[in-house]
C-alpha cells in the first residue's frame, strides 16, 4: 500500500496539483500512523 500511496503523492506533485498531493499525504501519514499505533500495542 505504500508504494501506492508514495506514487499518489508523487504523481500530484508532477502534477502540480496541491490539493491532490496534500489529500495523498494526508491519506499516507493516516494509514502510518494506524499501522504504527497497532504495532506498538503488540
Amino acid at each position: 500500500a505504500t508504494v501506492r500511496q508514495h506514487k499518489a503523492i508523487v504523481d500530484a506533485i508532477a502534477e502540480r496539483d496541491p490539493d491532490a498531493a496534500e489529500d495523498a499525504i494526508v491519506k499516507h501519514l493516516t494509514y502510518l500512523r494506524k499501522h504504527l499505533a497497532a504495532h506498538n500495542q503488540r
